[in-house]
């Protein structure tokens, strides 16, 4: 090696000189292996939090898409069976000539169901009694009159977009025992 440098160091006419970098292997330093071991286990931990990270999030967006995925299911359930449970009002008509009950959802007045009365539903007067007149303690108590019930064929009970004759409690007649029944 020695004769290399002092080969160099001639200044020979016959020998020229160049200097470059090269990329070679180079033995590591005590202190820069200590230094890489240090950078090493940064990197390590910055990988674990980067993973805990990426599991936090898959999981929150698990759940976020497991919900779109169960309201999808509903939304399908709808479509394929064309129909869902809804609140809708609804009337119900005791026929004490008949001992019927019939109860017509107020949108369509489609009759919902029609059933014979109950020993209880046969007393007229219970029909009309309100809550505050129903005894609680077993004494009698001091009701005022009932409450009139609505004119089953005024025409509030009927929807706008519904001609009264779709109404099966539209009395025409207004005689009684002529309430036309639902079908």
């Amino acid at each position: 090696m020695e004769e290399i440098k002092e080969e160099i160091k001639k200044e020979d006419e016959m020998i020229e000189t160049r200097e470059f970098t090269s990329i070679l292997r180079t033995d590591l330093t005590a202190k820069e292996r200590l230094d890489l071991g240090a950078q090493m286990a940064n990197v390590i931990r910055n990988v674990k939090s980067a993973k805990d990270e990426f599991d936090s999030m898959k999981s929150r967006y698990g759940a976020k898409i497991k919900g779109f995925e169960a309201e999808l299911t509903g939304i399908a359930e709808k479509l394929n069976t064309g129909w869902e449970e809804r609140s809708v009002s609804c009337s119900e008509l005791r026929d004490f000539r008949t001992g019927t009950v019939t109860i017509v959802r107020k949108d369509t007045w489609q009759t919902v169901e029609q059933r014979a009365m109950s020993g209880e539903e046969r007393q007229m007067g219970l029909f009309t009694q309100t809550k505050e007149e129903t005894p609680t303690n077993g004494e009698p108590s001091q009701a005022s009159e009932p409450e009139a019930l609505p004119d089953p064929g005024s025409p509030t009970d009927s929807p706008p977009d519904l001609p009264e004759d779709n109404n099966p409690f539209y009395n025409k007649t207004k005689e009684p025992g002529s309430l036309k029944m639902p079908e």
